[in-house]
This record gives structure tokens, C-alpha cells and sequence, in this order.
């Protein structure tokens, strides 16, 4: 994806735009930071994350008390999250859209973002204990 038109563009924004487009998972500040050091301190990767977020270019994802940040694109993204590893993977379809357009109805609230976070524990970790 292009950078946004309506921020001004530095080349430090478009390092951790660019680094975040090609992760396609969510990050930590600190994640971004150890890859893009020799450019970026990490002040910098929170000032910049902190205007992506105010331009609404990020989402953020709270797990473990650590804040994740991901592109928010043209389309949202909804992740499974293992309680074990807090391996992280992306769900390819929304299932919420019906039951967005019909609180819609009901309410006439217009609802412009729905994070959805799923947890439980993946494939590897339920092998590995059996008591999940």
C-alpha cells in the first residue's frame, strides 16, 4: 500500500509504514524498533505510531499488556491469539458484518470499526497439552 496522502511523509514514517505493510501481523514498538535500530530509535517508532493511530493508519491490539500495532488498509483484520505461544495469525473472512448491519438496524448506530480478538490455544499447543 502507498502511504498515506494526508500525513507528512519523512523517511522515518515511511520505514516503520513500509516495515508494517510487509509484516501483515500486528507488532510492538520494540518489534519494530529491533528491526529498523540502525534507522529509527525507538522514541520515534511511539511518535510515529502514535500519529498512525491518531490518522486512523493503525489499529491497536492489547495482549499480554503489550500494545500491538497493524496497517488498518481498506479492509480490517480480526486475529486468533494461543494463550500458550501468543502466536498470532490472521482470520481471512469477517464473520461480524450481519451482525453489524443488523445492530445498525435496530439501533441506528453506524458502527465504523470492530476489533475482534479470538483466543484460545493453536494446533501445536493443544497437541503438546492435552488438558486444552
Amino acid at each position: 500500500m502507498a502511504f498515506p496522502a494526508h500525513l507528512r511523509q519523512t523517511q522515518q514514517r515511511e520505514s516503520i509504514y513500509k516495515f508494517l505493510d510487509e509484516s501483515n501481523l500486528p507488532l510492538t514498538p520494540e518489534a519494530i524498533h529491533e528491526q529498523l535500530k540502525d534507522k529509527i530509535d525507538l522514541s520515534t517508532v511511539y511518535r510515529t505510531l502514535d500519529v498512525f493511530h491518531k490518522a486512523h493508519v493503525v489499529h491497536k491490539l492489547l495482549l499480554d499488556n503489550k500494545i500491538y500495532y497493524y496497517l488498518a488498509g481498506e479492509d480490517h483484520k480480526h486475529f486468533l491469539i494461543c494463550l500458550e505461544c501468543h502466536h498470532i495469525s490472521e482470520i481471512q473472512t469477517c464473520p461480524f458484518h450481519v451482525f453489524e448491519s443488523k445492530i445498525e438496524k435496530e439501533t441506528q448506530f453506524h458502527v465504523t470499526y470492530h476489533p475482534v480478538e479470538l483466543y484460545g490455544y493453536c494446533r501445536d499447543c493443544k497437541k503438546t497439552n492435552k488438558n486444552h
